[in-house]
Formats: structure tokens, sequence, C-alpha cells
């Protein structure tokens, strides 16, 4: 959740870009002897966006330090949903052989969208092929037998005290994990727990947590085909986790012509502005550039995190993550609106030297949490 959390932005799209600039060419000597602050711009501009989009994008949750599982249904008709992949390995050459007595997953419970006292429910099934990469999308689990058996795994499953406990009865898939290792027939591509209702999304801390202490851990009491007396308990703590999120928009909301952009945590949708009559002479000192936008609250959900971040694009309008401009943090003004501000001028800079589409990309912060 950091934003499951499923934080909902919805702005409106009167975009303003102010930029301070010089408006006829300038001479450079002598200008670092002089404070910037100390420059009186020659004019000021705003700008207005010439053009707007909202689109859910892809985002890799296998980084992350929590999964979430569950459904809600939100009273502004947005139905979210949350599937968890997991998968424990990299195990003990020690234990091939061992008879599985007992064997039980537990995960601590992180933030969560609902109500939290609700239990939460779900069934496990058999993964049958890989999910680690970031190709595997909501669409593509709706169909079980590819990547996932049909028939879920037999399973007790009880919630106490912060932590939920998956009891395996059918301890053979345990077994084929032990021997995954040097045995290539015996696959292991973890679990995938599905949600069954309740209404409730509950975060799981997963293996990136900082916290050792809440990460998933697979507890399993063994003894040896040479003695069945010799019980031993391990507990193992290795592995890779996800989710994978859908959103169902209210019919409300039609996204290729709606006057709004939508930015939404979790699910990962994004707002595209673009600037594309700007014009700036590559002679110009731009003393500074900012971008607002402003919420609309009567179509917004805010939780947990308040607060957007603005990505540059790529040439082919993809955004890019490794160089986002700045964090905008809402004030609200004296009019009572609320408002984001960006510092947008490194970005400028780089349009009056490139001709590439002027144009940001909208995210929230922590957009996978």
């Amino acid at each position: 959740m950091a934003t499951i959390r499923f934080s909902l932005f919805v702005l409106i799209v009167i975009i303003i870009l102010s930029l301070s600039a010089c408006e006829d060419p300038f001479n450079s000597v002598g200008i670092d002897t002089i404070p910037q602050s100390d420059l009186s711009p020659a004019r000021i501009d705003t700008i207005y966006a010439s053009n707007h989009f909202s689109k859910r994008d892809q985002i890799l949750t296998i980084s992350l330090d929590r999964t979430f599982l569950g459904a809600f249904s939100a009273p502004n008709q947005w139905d979210y949903e949350a599937w968890t992949c997991l998968k424990f390995y990299h195990w003990p050459d020690t234990l091939l052989g061992v008879v599985i007595d007992t064997a039980k997953i537990y995960m601590k419970i992180a933030n969560g969208l609902g109500n939290q006292t609700l239990p939460l429910s779900f069934s496990v099934y058999k993964a049958l092929r890989s999910w680690s990469g970031d190709s595997l999308s909501y669409d593509s689990l709706k169909y079980p037998s590819v990547y996932y058996n049909s028939s879920a795994l037999l399973t007790q499953i009880n919630e106490d005290t912060g932590w939920i406990s998956i009891s395996i009865t059918d301890t053979a898939i345990i077994r084929r994990w032990l021997s995954s290792n040097v045995d290539t027939t015996h696959l292991n591509d973890g679990l995938i727990l599905r949600p069954t209702g309740s209404n409730v999304i509950k975060g799981l801390y997963s293996f990136n947590a900082s916290d050792a202490n809440v990460q998933p851990r697979l507890s399993i009491t063994y003894h040896r085909n040479d003695s069945t007396q010799d019980y031993n308990t391990y507990t193992h703590s290795y592995g890779t986790a996800k989710y994978v999120s859908n959103i169902s928009l209210p019919p409300s909301i039609q996204l290729a012509t709606d006057s709004l952009i939508y930015i939404q945590n979790g699910n990962s949708f994004h707002g595209y502005i673009a600037f594309d009559s700007l014009k700036l002479s590559p002679q110009i000192l731009l003393y500074g550039a900012y971008l607002e936008l402003t919420l609309l609250p009567s179509s917004s959900s805010i939780s947990y995190r308040d607060s957007l971040i603005a990505f540059q694009t790529t040439s082919n309008g993809l955004i890019d993550y490794y160089n986002y401009m700045d964090v905008g943090i809402p004030s609200t003004q004296s009019s009572g609106k609320r408002v984001y501000k960006f510092n947008v001028r490194n970005l400028l800079v780089q349009w009056i030297k490139n001709s590439q589409r002027k144009m940001f990309a909208i995210g929230g912060h922590s957009e996978g949490l």
C-alpha cells in the first residue's frame, strides 16, 4: 500500500506551469558574481496544459517490503483486489529425504484498506510457473491451470495478534520444495494466495522488510525415515514475494474523455500532462519553473500518504522512473484549495536543449505500498 493503502488522488487538469525567465538574450559575463536571488526576472509566464490523459501502468512489486492480499469495495464504487505470490527457496541439503509432519507459514500483517478487524479470507494454490518477472498481470491470474492449479491446497488459516498462519495439510508440496535444489523434476514455483472476499485488504510484510522478525517464515516439524521418535523443528525465512492488483472503475469515469487526471497507488494509475505549445528560446536564462496541481476533494480518497511525484517521460512517452523531478507535498491555499507544487526547472532546461516531447507523468509517492 504505501500506497496500496490504496491512496487515490484525483486532480483537476487546470494545471499551471509558471516560468520565470529572461525574455531577451543575455550576456553571461559577470553573471556568477551576482547571487541569483538578486536577479529580477524579465518576465513571468503562466502556461496551461495542452493535453492530458490517465492510464494504468505496471509496477514491479517484487522489490517492495510488503505484499497485499484481499478485496475491497470502496463507497465511491472503486473495487480493488490484490493477490499475493509467495515462494521459499535456498533449502539446506540436510533436509533431503526427511518426513514432513507439519508445515506452517507465518506472515506479519502491515497496514491495509478497509475494516482491519475483519478476518482475511483467501485460498492457497500451488503455482505452476515462474511469476517473479514484471509481466504477470491480474488478467493472467484469472485463468487457473496456467499460473496455478485449479484446485486449492488443503489448508487451515488463522489470524491472531497481528499474524496470519497458514497450515499446509498436504505436506507433499513441502517435500518437493526441499528437493528442488537438486532435483529439477520437482519444480518449486511457490504459492498463489487468492482473495475470496471479506471486503478487506491487508498488507503482509515480505522478505524485503528491514526487520527480519516480520519477514515471512515457514516452520516445519520433521523426522527421518530411520526414526519415528526423533522429531525436529526447522524454520526457513529465505524467499521472494510480490502482489498483483486490479481496480474496477465505476461507470461514471471515462479515462479517455474525462476532464480530470487520476493518480492511484497500489494499482498504479498515472496522470500524464503535456505542454506541447510551450516554446522556450535556448537564449533565455530560466530562473525557476513550477508545476501546480489542484486536488478535487469530492472525487478523491486519500489515506496513509498524501504526496505526489513528478516524473520525466522518455521520447516514446514512457515514465523514466530513475529521473523523477520533484516530490509534491500538498499545501492549502487561502482559498481553501489543496495544491501540489513541483519544482521542474531542471526538466525545462532539458526541454530547451532537446526536442523531446514536453510531458510530465504524475504518480503517487511510494506508489506500490
